[in-house]
Parts: structure tokens; C-alpha cells; sequence
């Protein structure tokens, strides 16, 4: 904890405050008597009185004994946990693949935010392709040199 929270004094030193700052963790590490949850709400709360502003939720496999799951939304209830403990946003990611699941997370408040990596690498579109799924009425604007690709 405290190199993390070092670090973010350091970054805050030169960090204008009106600037939103985020910090990556492994919420846990799937590690029996490894790094757990409730750690990870007790850094998210330091974070916070430090000014950051997200906290993005992940999980890590930092040892080859480690038993991660892979199943849909396995990282979300690290992000609601950490929403519901602390005054900090909280991003959910992993395994979230589909515009109606993610703004499922976001709706019931699960989660702040969703981060899509690997669905932004897989589809350049993703923003624009959920925006008709979920009949925004409006879809998101492509410049016109792009807007033939769909």
C-alpha cells in the first residue's frame, strides 16, 4: 500500500487537482491468503483521501498458483464493492463484451465506468455499433471519410 499511495502523492504533487486522476488495481490476486477484496477497499479508501478520482477494478495473475476465473463480468463486483465502501468512482472491466451488459452495470450502479480493451481492439466501431444496439437516438458521429465503413 504504501508504494502505491507514495507514488500518488508524488504524481499529485505535479497533477493539477481539477485534472482527473485514475489508479489501476488488482483488486485481488486469486491467490489462497493472498492479496484480498477487503484490502483492496481499505487502499481504495487511502486513494481517495489522496484525490484520486477512479479507481479501475482489475485483478491480476501476479503467481502461477493462481486460480482466475473466466466468466462474464468476473471483475465487476470488485468495482461495486469498492463504489459502495468509498467516495471514489470505480471502473469495471473484464470479460464485458456486449453494449447491453455494460450499460447493465452502469444502470444498476454496480460501476461507474466500463473500460472495453480488448472489445476496442477486436471492433473500431464498438461506441458506434452500441449506440444503435441500445437505439440511442441519436448515434454517435463518424467523420464522413468513415462513415462508409458501417
Amino acid at each position: 500500500m504504501r508504494f502505491t499511495l507514495e507514488t500518488v502523492r508524488s504524481i499529485r504533487e505535479v497533477w493539477p487537482p481539477e485534472k482527473p486522476m485514475s489508479v489501476r488495481l488488482s483488486c485481488v490476486d486469486w491467490v489462497e491468503g493472498g492479496w484480498s477484496l477487503q484490502e483492496s477497499v481499505e487502499l481504495a479508501r487511502m486513494l481517495g483521501a489522496e484525490g484520486v478520482d477512479v479507481i479501475d477494478c482489475s485483478s491480476g495473475m501476479g503467481s502461477p498458483k493462481a486460480q482466475m476465473p473466466s466468466e462474464p463480468e468476473f471483475q465487476v463486483p470488485f468495482a461495486e464493492a469498492i463504489k459502495k465502501s468509498c467516495n471514489v468512482f470505480t471502473a469495471a472491466v473484464g470479460l464485458i463484451t456486449e453494449a447491453r451488459q455494460a450499460n447493465a452495470i452502469i444502470e444498476s450502479g454496480r460501476a461507474d465506468i466500463v473500460f472495453l480493451a480488448r472489445e476496442h481492439l477486436r471492433d473500431a466501431y464498438w461506441v458506434v455499433n452500441a449506440a444503435g444496439e441500445l437505439g440511442c437516438p441519436e448515434r454517435a458521429k463518424l467523420p464522413v471519410a468513415y462513415d462508409h465503413w458501417l
